[in-house]
């Protein structure tokens, strides 16, 4: 069995509480988040390769847990994910390995402002060939 290490730093924003995160592996729990306090989680563990991480997320209301002025948003209530490491190597681009699933449509974002789940696969059997198939800044 292949495993490698995982980090993943999810930033809450918290007005009027916090959005719930509940983080999966191979359908095992590895987190359960709800009413945080510390803006800033740090998750890790190890998983089997290949394999996908899961989140899902809830206690969002749209109509009051936003604050608007002047039709900019002011305070929000968000789950971000500001760093991911895989096999302890970062993975730059967050935005584009995040499958983010809400309201019925699946969008690239690391920015999740509203209930749903995302899904981020590894598809590869060793993490090097994983960074080097969508990790990799060079031209090889």
């Amino acid at each position: 069995m292949n495993f490698t290490n995982v980090t993943l730093d999810l930033e809450f924003g918290i007005y009027n509480g916090s959005m719930s995160a509940v983080v999966s592996s191979d359908q095992t729990i590895i987190a359960k988040l709800d009413n945080i306090v510390d803006s800033i989680q740090h998750i890790e563990c190890k998983i089997q390769l290949p394999n996908s991480i899961t989140i899902e997320l809830a206690n969002k209301n749209e109509k009051y847990d936003t604050l608007l002025d002047n039709n900019k948003i002011v305070q929000d209530k968000y789950v971000k994910l500001s760093k991911l490491t895989l096999g302890n190597i970062p993975i730059t681009d967050l935005h584009s390995i995040c499958q983010y699933t809400h309201h019925g449509v699946s969008v690239a974002d690391n920015y999740w402002g509203f209930n749903g789940s995302v899904k981020i696969e590894f598809d590869e059997s060793e993490f090097i060939l994983w960074h080097l198939k969508h990790n990799n800044k060079f031209s090889i």
